[in-house]
């Protein structure tokens, strides 16, 4: 199957989109594999929402290749509305805790990194807990002028989005000739 939508409006997490000043960032933690059937309801009753999904590729045992689209962050969506949109996501039956957002614009900006990486087309991996390394802005690519932080594993120098209200974040493998520190 096709990846479903997990933003919606497509234009959520664009730079010049005009944005209400009555919505907030709302923090959904999900019952345990509800995410996408959250995200499908959200859709439905047109609530702005963003669920970022990673595609993973796997054999069955029988020797078949599927493709799958997991949470990056799984049991968490979250949505951009007003007090009624956060309501309606409640009385679902899919979500547990509701979290609000006290920075919304920095976390308009981490979920906005997070994007950017997913949509660039570079392999990206869920990164957990993280300690803050090296500030440092992307100068060329697709990626150009993202802010985040640098992490080395295995021997790779990975450029963080971190989601600080979350302490985890999304990377990418970069070379230093493409990073500029703050």
């Amino acid at each position: 199957l096709a990846a479903e939508p997990c933003l919606y409006p497509a234009d959520l997490l664009q730079l010049d989109r005009d944005r209400s000043e009555a919505s907030e960032w709302w923090v959904l933690y999900t019952r345990p594999q509800c995410e996408k059937a959250l995200v499908r309801k959200l859709a439905a009753q047109r609530v702005e929402h963003y669920c970022p999904l990673l595609k993973k590729r796997a054999r069955s045992p029988s020797g078949t290749l599927r493709t799958s689209y997991l949470p990056l962050f799984p049991g968490y969506v979250f949505l951009h509305g007003e007090e009624q949109q956060r309501y309606q996501a409640m009385c679902s039956g899919f979500v547990l805790r509701c979290l609000p957002v006290a920075e919304p614009q920095q976390f308009h900006d981490q979920l906005c990194g997070v994007w950017r990486l997913l949509d660039s087309g570079s392999v990206v991996e869920p990164e957990g807990h993280l300690k803050a390394g090296t500030a440092v802005r992307v100068t060329s690519g697709p990626l150009k002028d993202l802010r985040g932080y640098v992490v080395r594993r295995h021997g790779e120098m990975r450029f963080v989005v971190q989601l600080e209200l979350l302490l985890c974040g999304a990377s990418v493998v970069l070379d230093n000739w493409e990073l500029e520190a703050l």
